[in-house]
């Protein structure tokens, strides 16, 4: 059976080649979306600023999330704990092209505008949004407030129906939409959710060939054995994959 694991597929992105045998070269980093633009330097356009306090240039990006923050912002997602943020350099780390492709569909303006569609003001009785001098325990209780609490997202949105949810999420993971799914995914679907077939959306993602959503799901706590299961009559997957996959994952962070 064909074995579709994108992780395993697709070689790390390091610009020397002295430290890798899955090396690609610098004209690799070009266009995975297409504008011919270098792809980090893309990543850097796309978030400007820092997601949580605006400082210029953020050097660091949570990979999982879509965007990049500061290095005083970094500090707090990674306290988060992997589950919630996975914080990775922009300049020391290899990439791998996934990951890359997929921080490509997202970025700051977007992504805010889901998890700060209620951004609150600063008032004495809320929670006001870092800036650049701000203090850590400031940043901690935003940070945390936003990403771990979710407690920035509109009302209306928070309060959809999970049917709803789940047939806007299966939709967008058929067709390889990661804004949609993105939304989804912050408006309260569970990576265990499953549709009428009893398919999770990690697997209906994986069957349509809908690999940045693959990636997304993966990053956000799908488990790898789910690739495992026939979808469409189709083996996804082995144990020695699997065991590979996981090892990928884990040398990753």
């Amino acid at each position: 059976a064909e074995q579709r694991l994108y992780a395993l597929q697709t070689p790390r992105l390091n610009t020397d080649s002295k430290h890798s045998t899955h090396n690609i070269s610098k004209e690799a980093f070009h266009s995975l979306d297409g504008s011919g633009v270098p792809s980090l330097r893309r990543v850097k356009e796309l978030n400007p600023k820092c997601a949580d306090c605006a400082s210029p240039n953020p050097d660091w990006a949570v990979i999982n999330l879509g965007v990049c923050v500061c290095i005083k912002c970094s500090g707090v997602h990674r306290s988060l704990g992997v589950q919630t943020s996975k914080v990775r350099s922009i300049a020391l780390d290899n990439w791998d092209a996934p990951v890359l492709s997929l921080m490509l569909q997202i970025g700051t303006e977007f992504a805010n505008s889901i998890l700060e569609a209620t951004q609150p003001q600063p008032t004495e009785d809320q929670i006001p949004k870092p800036e650049a001098k701000s203090s850590r325990e400031v940043r901690s209780v935003y940070i945390r407030k936003k990403y771990a609490e979710r407690g920035f997202l509109s009302e209306s949105d928070k309060n959809k129906p999970k049917e709803e949810l789940l047939k806007i999420a299966e939709a967008a993971a058929r067709k390889n939409d990661v804004k949609s799914f993105y939304a989804c995914f912050w408006h309260g679907l569970d990576m265990r959710d499953t549709n009428s077939d009893g398919l999770s959306m990690v697997q209906v993602a994986h069957g349509s060939d809908s690999r940045d959503i693959v990636e997304f799901c993966m990053l956000n706590g799908a488990e790898a054995s789910e690739l495992l299961t026939v979808v469409d009559g189709q083996d996804l997957g082995s144990e020695k994959s699997l065991k590979s996959l996981k090892s990928a994952r884990s040398a990753a962070f």
